[in-house]
């Protein structure tokens, strides 16, 4: 069997994108700086995700976006991390990248 292969962000964001319930939009911004990638609304909460490619690890997040996602939880936002890594999609909240999670709008989690 061939493993799925997801060497950036705009692939990650391809696999992801089918999957996801509610209504979702990658942006690309350059500022401000440390936005997430993806925002989206679910259950009437807007969502963000920040997406990685690589193991997961809390280096991967550059400064401004740990500041971001840890902000916003605090205020009670929901945030995400998702990793394309070693051709899975693995979900976390926030910048916690050691345990896994099962996201509430992912249909067809492997």
């Amino acid at each position: 069997m061939t493993q799925l292969v997801i060497e950036n962000e705009a692939q990650l964001w391809k696999l992801i994108e089918p999957r996801l319930v509610g209504h979702w939009r990658r942006i690309e911004v350059v500022y401000p700086v440390g936005f997430p990638d993806v925002f989206g609304f679910y259950e009437g909460e807007t969502h963000y995700i920040e997406l990685k490619i690589g193991r997961p690890a809390r280096k991967k997040f550059r400064p401004k976006q740990a500041e971001f996602l840890l902000n916003a939880e605090s205020h009670g936002i929901p945030v995400w991390s998702c990793f394309g890594y070693k051709g899975r999609v693995l979900f976390f909240k926030s910048t916690r990248v050691d345990a896994e999670v099962a996201c509430p709008f992912v249909r067809g989690r492997e």
